[in-house]
């Protein structure tokens, strides 16, 4: 939250608060203290029946969401989370993605949210779940979608978030901001 200067944002009155976030992602631990309140519904598209994160990077990202830990508070702390199960240990399902952001959209959530990244052929946004993504968006709905791991070289944007319209979200590293 420091790095990217949230506390400004806060300070001017922005908190998340009647804000819908959908994470698409490996579940959530909702019972976590620091999202009391935060997830609202949930629901699994893998088939397993559960929507808990057993793998933990859901409940990270959900975290750096609306995390209302007053030492690690969310970037959005007052939002409201919607958990979508897409992925599990063997991975995540273009159609699992498909059908939670249709559930996203008719749960109300004005930014969807996915920390995966797909294949690099081609990267052009022309690969199902691009062009589907672009829709949401089309549908009036931030959609921001992790670039990938394999950065900072060209062609290294992986699907879905080499789609036209949506948000990619890459790294960044303290030291590159040492001006700051």
């Amino acid at each position: 939250a420091p790095l990217i200067k949230a506390n400004d944002v806060w300070n001017a009155g922005y908190n998340g608060s009647g804000v819908k976030v959908c994470v698409l992602d490996t579940g959530i631990n909702a019972s976590h203290p620091a999202f009391q309140g935060a997830v609202i519904a949930s629901q699994d598209f893998t088939g397993e029946g559960t929507t808990l994160d057993y793998i933990g990077h859901g409940t990270h990202v959900a975290g750096i969401v609306a995390s209302r830990n007053l030492t690690y508070k969310g970037i959005a702390p007052n939002s409201s989370i919607l958990n979508a199960r897409v992925c599990t240990t063997g991975g995540c399902a273009s159609s699992w993605m498909m059908s939670a952001m249709d559930w996203c959209v008719n749960q109300g959530a004005q930014v969807l949210s996915i920390s995966i990244g797909g294949t690099y052929n081609p990267n052009d946004g022309s690969d199902a779940l691009s062009a589907y993504s672009d829709t949401i968006v089309d549908q009036g709905k931030t959609v921001v979608i992790a670039a990938g791991n394999s950065g900072p070289n060209s062609n290294t944007i992986a699907c879905p978030a080499c789609a036209h319209k949506v948000v990619a979200i890459g790294a960044t590293y303290k030291q590159s901001y040492s001006g700051w």
